[in-house]
């Protein structure tokens, strides 16, 4: 059976996967050590202490690690405030698990954890790249096919992708959706449902997998162009898949409910961080109020370091509108879904906030886009690749640094 999985082809990839990402992770862990002297930070009492690796932990690290070491806890308040709740148990639960299985710290076990997934995240991408040029593209497929590393590259240098260095959920909720996606497009329909609810159990907007999931679904069938008696059995089918691929939210409301008796309560406690439970309607004004009428006014984000932030937020946002345009103008209809339902679900809460990390839901449409691009524009990229990678060392340095980055 593993001789089966493990190809030939399948181990190279694994291969090149882990020098990839372990190249890439010493580039960072090489400037996180310069970082430290120079700005003279101290890791804060609360935290642990786990090497060379201390410095990542920041912000919500210590919200996930006191998950990990204490379970959650939740009271009750007539106002909402910050508490572990909003955050999701799938990255802690894995973590304890790892911490059981090997008997490593809860913090080591959480980076060992983040390292695995991103290398899982490159896998996926070389895995699923000639599926894309097969069904999207035509053109110099052979090119494409020989420049497989391009896109694994390309997901390395976007600017915010360094959290998958830290102990955060991001590198498993990416994972976790890049499986579902492949699994769709593999036919296995089940195991994506699974993965996809796992991803749903990492982060709300990880919900995002089983609407990729269904839609893709529904091309793979084109239910469009069924009887009427197809597409009522199908459309059973699609409720059961959709449920299945939120299962790992149900689990948390479930859990939510029978220990602090309040199904929504993540949801509730938004209010906390910021974030408005609102109208869509209404929170989109405030949006375009507070940040884009405002782009170019450099003291309205506080200064040069806000300033990028910011700007990389609404580059973002941007980018995702982007993509949705290219998924309508190219009749792709799990993608323009996949992409609006991405660019919606964060932009609700009334806050562009972390936009630039949320925009990490979108890998699989940009190695999909990047699959169907001319020979041209791949020599165009090679020259922008530096550029990417300078600005997320930046962004890195920022972080590392104590600012608020996402």
């Amino acid at each position: 059976m593993i001789n089966k999985i493990l190809t030939k082809q399948t181990t190279k990839e694994i291969g090149l996967s882990v020098l990839i990402v372990s190249i890439w992770q010493l580039c960072l862990q090489t400037i996180s050590q310069f970082v430290l002297p120079i700005t003279k930070l101290a890791m804060p009492s609360t935290l642990p202490n786990v090497g060379i690796f201390s410095v990542w932990f920041k912000w919500d690290s210590g919200w996930y690690y006191n998950i990990v070491k204490n379970g959650y806890q939740y009271v009750h308040t007539i106002k909402p405030v910050q508490q572990t709740i909003v955050f999701f148990p799938a990255f802690p639960l894995i973590t304890r698990f790892i911490h059981f299985l090997t008997g490593l710290s809860y913090s080591f076990s959480g980076i060992l954890i983040n390292y695995i997934f991103t290398i899982g995240i490159i896998l996926l991408i070389l895995k699923i790249w000639p599926i894309f040029i097969d069904k999207y593209s035509k053109l110099n497929s052979e090119y494409k096919l020989k420049n497989y590393f391009l896109p694994v590259i390309l997901v390395l240098c976007i600017p915010t992708v360094f959290v998958f260095s830290t102990y955060y959920s991001d590198a498993t909720l990416i994972f976790f959706i890049t499986l579902s996606l492949y699994l769709a497009f593999k036919k296995k329909y089940i195991l994506a449902a699974l993965a996809a609810g796992i991803a749903s159990a990492t982060i709300i907007t990880g919900v995002v997998a089983g609407v990729g999931l269904i839609f893709i679904y529904i091309e793979q069938k084109q239910l469009w162009k069924s009887k009427i008696n197809i597409i009522i059995k199908e459309l059973l089918k699609l409720f059961g898949l959709g449920l299945l691929s939120i299962w790992g939210l149900l689990y948390y409301m479930l859990f939510l409910q029978l220990r602090f008796n309040s199904f929504f309560a993540f949801y509730t406690d938004e209010k906390a961080w910021g974030r408005n439970n609102v109208s869509l309607l209404t929170n989109l004004k405030d949006i375009w109020y507070n940040n884009f009428s405002k782009i170019f006014d450099p003291q309205f984000f506080g200064g040069h370091v806000n300033y990028l932030v910011n700007l990389s937020d609404m580059l973002a946002t941007v980018g995702i509108i982007l993509i949705i345009i290219w998924s309508i103008k190219h009749k792709n209809l799990w993608l323009s879904v996949y992409s609006f339902i991405a660019l919606i679900l964060p932009l609700s809460s009334g806050s562009m906030i972390s936009m630039n990390r949320y925009f990490l839901i979108l890998i699989p449409a940009v190695v999909l886009i990047l699959s169907t691009l001319n020979k041209r524009f791949y020599n165009y990229l090679y020259f922008l690749l530096p550029f990417l990678f300078i600005l997320e060392i930046i962004l890195a340095i920022y972080f590392l640094s104590n600012m608020y980055v996402f």
